[in-house]
């Protein structure tokens, strides 16, 4: 949960990030995507080229084979490890003139490792590309692995590893994997273990480097804004170095193969795991990267179990009990090997034996039935949306699309949407009979004793898609007769529709006992409109290839920003050509919800396992008391998700009078952004929301007595006067640690406010975590509260013999800002940190009409966050001190610690 923070960031995105194995099915390029371009260099280097013109803005992602699947015996999480020590300093530059050469450009510099590669992004400005890539190929290339960083290093990777071996399903995930790779190197966790790390020397990392980062171990993949043949140059420049014989290199596509011990019966594991769940996992034989079997398989696995309203989510999550908590099926290519992975957390209704069962027969019996054709073209038509999304977001597409750019040919790239329709019904129901008929495979349970623990195997029963540029700036905004306000801002030649639908007072319109019941409201909007069931209105989303988010989802990564007890939302994506029906779905979808019982008593229990689960890890516990000590007994500290038990007696009438004050007209904000007319779009958007709308789910602007005026944001709660402290004892190998007072803002001062800020964060992360290792994420952030109020938040996840080490650092960090020197090269560089980091997450529509909303929502004038970076730019380091002994006191700070 966050409080519309604007001005700083908890985690610094040009840092290296968490290692994470993002598991895809093979991808689908659209038909209209740009074409690939391929070549390879004399020393080995395979360039993979894809303009993109929308944005100006380049990504190069440069994808090493450095990962567990190459690691030397005894070196585990050398690859991860090696990941940080990139950003250490180089030949040419120390580290903090790395950082400081980044930011100076606006970049982002960012990493992440998974089983079988080391992904480097580098997403900058297309004018300063050149510079972007004599940087990134600098770092790796030519970095030094520093030895006075290399023990600071290791306590920071020691830090993420404890922040996970909090996490139970972190946990459950590690066992599973030990088992199914068990004898191969994938076996080993991508972070290593305490024992490895702690073992790790210089000599063994640096021959590690020296050996993996060669070019002709790399693929460059460069998408964005630029001229191919003036970018093929400068990367021949800065990544083409000769070698000494001159001879044409070839470039390495060696793969270790995991060995995978999957057999039927089904062999069981079992670990116990003290956690509020039992998670059960389980991978089943598949085709891999590659295959001819590959693609339909990959379909059949989205069209039988994508959501709730799939064969196997009603198979799963259908009835009166449902087996389990939350699911996923996935077809996992992991070193070039297939596995289809099952992932669930089970209720406890059923046992195991039985979840796999019901998943698997779901599956097949959607198959041998006959697929819908209809069904077929709808995923086409997702795929369509999938890959339109994923061009605005040039770094999130190498990102999900790595494990196919290391392995396919631009040719193969450019090919696959003719791959998928060449793909039809009876091809997938091969496929469904061919790898689910008689499946072998492995499974693991992890949780509390229980009776799974008895079972020594599972037997599975065998079966048989242009204007000028200069019109983007055209928007009308618009407070309609029902009181709900409009804003709508056309950007010709859009590939993407959005809009983003904001409540404001999510927690404030809660009765007090009732904390989570706006976000129940939201979770219960998907399963049904008084028109349509949970199945039709998925349906009919995925008709029209539309993307619907209408609350967090914890596993996705720095987008909780979107989660506030100020608002809510609802965000929905769709291609520009299907913004008239997308609306209509919307307005459907939140102005005539059904409210079936049953929907409410399972969706009740899904949150109250979501706050059970806040309740068992330190960063949860730690949020909880320091909203309490800054906002106590005022709406805003209120978890969003709710406190255990709140919702355990909710009725269907309150969420009914919930869901009218929540999603009266006046007090909502519309914004959208398409590539079609403005007027077009307002006159749609006054059709749809500014009167009764579908099933007369709203007041009719005629029949209100005068024109509703737009409700106000609460009142914030008061500035913090004096300090105080809540800890909770939890035992875990991660503490967290938050610090901050609501103050009120001088809006003279708000700029130089938030430089300091940023100055704070910034020294936060170089001292703290780069030089003393005692953290691997922390930082300062401000967040808006209304009115003159604001919130000024520092936090920070560190092990428990640390934390009074490291607050009293932060408290002296936090008082050198104030009294400290500020050299003006260092407000240069922090704001233009800060303009890259809010260029890249403006890349989507859809964030775009979120800023829209968030401008609107605040009363700041239209591209309010662009206007106040230009602020910062005229920030002068005195301002800049005396904003931070006037806001930044830590003898004001409360203080929330769990450990």
């Amino acid at each position: 949960m966050t409080i519309a923070s604007t001005f700083g960031s908890l985690i610094r995105l040009s840092r290296p990030a968490v290692a994470a194995a993002l598991i895809v099915s093979p991808c689908l390029a659209a038909q209209t995507a740009s074409p690939f371009s391929e070549h390879v260099l004399s020393n080995g280097l395979r360039v993979v080229m894809r303009p993109v013109r929308a944005n100006p803005v380049v990504c190069s992602a440069v994808l090493v084979r450095a990962g567990v699947a190459w690691e030397p015996e005894g070196a585990s999480g050398a690859s991860h490890f090696l990941e940080h020590l990139l950003f250490n300093g180089t030949e040419s530059r120390t580290q903090e003139q790395l950082y400081a050469d980044v930011d100076r450009i606006g970049a982002y510099n960012n990493a992440t490792t998974r089983a079988d590669h080391t992904l480097y992004l580098f997403l900058s400005p297309s004018e300063h590309l050149d510079l972007a890539l004599e940087i990134q190929a600098d770092m790796l290339l030519h970095s030094t692995l520093p030895p006075d960083k290399f023990e600071k290093e290791k306590g920071i990777v020691l830090e993420e590893m404890g922040r996970d071996a909090t996490n139970p399903e972190y946990l459950a995930n590690r066992f599973f994997d030990s088992r199914l790779y068990e004898g191969s190197p994938y076996a080993r966790p991508v972070l290593g273990t305490v024992e490895s790390i702690r073992g790790l020397t210089r000599e063994t990392v640096l021959a590690y480097y020296r050996e993996r980062y060669v070019p002709r171990r790399m693929v460059l993949f460069l998408a964005g804004d630029f001229e191919p043949q003036a970018a093929l140059e400068s990367i021949r420049r800065r990544f083409g170095a000769a070698r000494k014989d001159q001879q044409t290199v070839e470039p390495d596509v060696s793969l270790p193969s995991p060995k995978m011990p999957l057999d039927s019966p089904l062999p069981v594991f079992h670990q116990r795991l003290e956690a509020g769940r039992t998670y059960l996992r389980a991978a089943f034989a598949a085709p891999g990267e590659g295959h001819p079997d590959a693609v339909a398989f990959g379909l059949l696995v989205e069209l039988a179990a994508d959501g709730d309203a799939s064969p196997v989510g009603r198979a799963l999550k259908g009835g009166d009990q449902p087996t389990v908590y939350d699911f996923s099926l996935s077809h996992d290519t992991t070193g070039g090997s297939g596995v289809l992975m099952l992932s669930a957390a089970l209720t406890g209704e059923a046992p195991a034996a039985q979840v796999l069962g019901d998943a698997l027969s779901a599956a097949r019996a959607f198959a041998s039935e006959g697929i819908d054709p209809e069904a077929l073209r709808v995923l086409r038509e997702s795929k369509l949306t999938e890959e339109a999304s994923l061009e605005e977001q040039v770094h999130y597409y190498a990102m999900f699309r790595a494990p196919r750019l290391l392995h396919a040919s631009a040719e193969q790239l450019s090919s696959e949407a003719t791959l998928a329709d060449s793909v039809g019904v009876d091809a997938i129901t091969r496929v469904a009979e061919r790898y689910l008929g008689s499946p072998r495979g492995l499974v693991s349970i992890s949780g509390p004793e229980q009776q799974d623990q008895m079972i020594g195997s599972i037997e599975m029963t065998p079966t048989q898609a242009a204007e000028d540029r200069e019109d983007r700036e055209r928007e009308l905004i618009r407070v309609l007769d029902n009181g709900l306000t409009v804003s709508v801002r056309a950007e010709p030649g859009a590939g993407m529709m959005a809009a983003h639908l904001l409540a404001r007072n999510r927690s404030a319109l809660e009765p007090a006992e009732l904390a989570g019941l706006a976000d129940l409201v939201h979770r219960l909007l998907i399963r049904g409109s008084l028109a349509r069931d949970a199945q039709g209105l998925r349906q009919s989303l995925r008709a029209i290839g539309a993307k619907l988010k209408l609350y967090d989802i914890p596993f996705i990564p720095f987008d909780d920003y979107q989660t506030s007890p100020l608002f809510s939302f609802a965000r929905l994506e769709a291609r520009t050509e299907r913004a008239t029906q997308a609306l209509g779905l919307l307005a459907e979808i939140v102005q005539t919800p059904r409210f079936d019982p049953e929907d409410i008593a399972r969706t009740t229990a899904e949150m109250a396992d979501l706050a059970r689960r806040a309740a068992e890890r330190s960063n949860g516990v730690s949020q909880t008391l320091f909203y309490d000590l800054v906002a106590p007994k005022h709406p805003l500290s209120r978890p969003v998700v709710g406190r255990e038990g709140s919702l355990d007696d909710v009725s269907r009438s309150q969420l009914v009078e919930m869901h009218r004050k929540l999603f009266a007209p006046g007090n909502l904000i519309l914004t959208i952004r398409a590539g079609r007319s403005a007027e077009a779009l307002l006159e749609r958007a006054e059709q749809l929301f500014g009167g009764a709308g579908p099933g007369g789910g709203w007041v009719a602007a005629g029949d209100a007595a005068g024109a509703p005026e737009k409700t106000a944001l609460v009142a914030p709660p008061p500035a913090t006067v004096e300090p105080s402290r809540a800890e909770r004892e939890l035992g875990q190998r991660q503490s967290s640690l938050r610090l901050g007072a609501v103050i009120e803002v001088a809006e003279e001062h708000r700029a130089a406010l938030a430089v300091a800020n940023l100055l704070l964060s910034d020294r936060l992360q170089l001292d703290l975590r780069e030089t003393q290792g005692l953290a691997y994420s922390i930082g300062s952030s401000l967040g808006e509260l209304g009115g003159q109020r604001m919130l000024l938040h520092v936090a920070m996840g560190t092990a428990p013999d640390n934390v009074e080490r490291a607050e009293a650092e932060i408290r002296r960090l936090a008082r050198e800002v104030r009294e400290g020197p500020i050299p003006l090269e260092e407000i240069e560089k922090i704001v233009a940190a800060r303009n890259g980091r809010l260029l890249m997450r403006r890349l989507t529509s859809i964030n775009q009409a979120y800023y829209d909303g968030m401008d609107l929502l605040f009363d700041r004038p239209t591209e309010g966050a662009l206007e106040f970076l230009e602020k910062l730019k005229s920030v002068t380091p005195e301002q800049a001190r005396e904003a931070a002994r006037l806001y930044i006191d830590p003898d004001k700070w409360v203080v929330a610690l769990a450990r």
